[in-house]
């Protein structure tokens, strides 16, 4: 599958309003009921400021927001401090009221999801929730395992396409790949790996990675896909 094109709509995007139907959309498509995406400019602001889109029920989330939850949700506090994803789970939750949110949020069908931090340039700092109303346990880790990959993608497009959203003043100045770079990311957009890469290339895998490396330098971006999603979104990059 072309994971590029999976989520071009979404880079495409130039509105907000159909920036954040698409996500949606995304996110049903995947087969989760709810969604959420937050970011914050840098892991010192106040959670106050943060830029949220959420399809989660308006029930919960003016509950969650009016009681202060946002402060004790161990969700989101796994997120800021890490880069691992985390899958829900009752004993995940371990003090009484990381519990009790977690319990009052199956009330509203948010009882088995995964959370993954989405950490951008610039310092960004944000998270990815999706969340479907079953049991959490073994059926709900049957049912993400072969999404996973789609679903770490879509995290990073997510990152990447919200800035000018979430950030309007923010603007980019990135320099300019070199042909290796912009071949290197081409063909990683394909889905080769670094050694199909290298082969393709008559290179060495050290030589491919650090070409990735140095363009994900260039476009803030810290991963390969976010890298991809960037060059592509900026033009440095056609498919």
């Amino acid at each position: 599958m072309d994971f590029i094109k999976e989520f071009d709509d979404l880079l495409n995007a130039t509105e907000e309003k159909a920036w954040t139907e698409r996500f949606f959309a995304h996110s049903k498509r995947l087969g989760f009921d709810f969604c959420l995406y937050g970011t914050i400019p840098h892991v010192k602001s106040p959670l106050s400021s943060a830029w949220v889109r959420s399809s989660f029920p308006a029930a919960w989330l003016e509950r969650y927001f009016g009681r202060g939850y946002i402060a004790q949700d161990y969700k989101l506090i796994h997120c800021m401090q890490g880069n691992l994803p985390l899958i829900w789970a009752p004993e995940v939750f371990a003090r009484s009221e990381q519990r009790r949110i977690y319990e009052e949020g199956c009330g509203f069908g948010l009882r088995a999801g995964i959370s993954l931090p989405a950490h951008g340039p610039d310092g960004i700092y944000g998270q990815l929730c999706l969340a479907r109303d079953i049991e959490p346990g073994p059926e709900f880790e049957k049912f993400l395992e072969p999404r996973l990959q789609s679903i770490f993608f879509l995290r990073d497009v997510l990152a990447h396409s919200s800035r000018s959203f979430a950030y309007p003043g923010c603007k980019a100045s990135h320099q300019a790949l070199t042909v290796r770079e912009q071949e290197c990311l081409r063909w990683a957009a394909l889905g080769k790996s670094s050694k199909q890469i290298a082969e393709l290339m008559y290179c060495t895998v050290s030589t491919v990675n650090f070409h990735i490396g140095n363009a994900g330098k260039k476009l803030g971006a810290n991963t390969r896909q976010a890298a991809i999603a960037a060059a592509i979104q900026s033009g440095a990059l056609v498919i």
